[in-house]
């Protein structure tokens, strides 16, 4: 099986936002033709592996297999995850937080923040028919700081309190 050698020089999170946030934010899906695309087979045995009950109806991976790409619903490109299961927490929000700081697109309550041993980060910004919601959410599992999930969601979501609060001016 050959996989392209593209996206293996990508942070978990510049993938998240070049395969996720922009498809979130577009309402249409992203091409990943640099990405390894996951088999049923091989989407079923992650799953069991991670102990999900339900599986993403798509995973993809960059070449180095460091972070995944998951549709959860392949027809519904307005929910995306990415994900890893080694990527240091401090490196996530590293990144979150130069990204976030700097796109005037998007506001957010304030900068993530590594909390004993977990971080988290959401911010939000509008679309023609609501809001494109961004999270972020790694937890550590051990002393080890490679022994954690990490978690980017980007998600179309109408007209909510939480991104209303944030964009008085776009809504109702």
């Amino acid at each position: 099986m050959s996989k392209p050698l593209f996206a293996q020089d990508q942070s978990m999170f510049e993938g998240f936002w070049a395969y996720c946030v922009e498809q979130t934010i577009e309402d249409t899906h992203v091409p990943r033709t640099n990405l390894y695309e996951f088999s049923e087979d091989e989407i079923a045995q992650l799953g069991r592996n991670l102990g999900w009950s339900d599986f993403p109806e798509a995973v993809w991976a960059p070449n180095d297999g460091s972070w995944l790409i998951l549709d959860i619903i392949v027809d519904e490109p307005g929910l995306c995850q990415a994900m890893s299961i080694n990527d240091p927490v401090s490196h996530n929000v590293i990144e979150w937080n130069e990204k976030i700081a700097n796109d005037d697109s998007f506001r957010s309550h304030g900068v993530a923040d590594v909390e004993a041993v977990r971080s988290s980060g959401w911010a939000t910004t509008p679309v023609y028919d609501g809001f494109v919601q961004i999270s972020l959410m790694n937890v550590l599992f051990s002393t080890d700081p490679l022994a954690n999930l990490s978690i980017l969601t980007a998600a179309r979501v109408g007209q909510s309190p939480a991104s209303c609060e944030l964009f008085p001016s776009k809504c109702n």
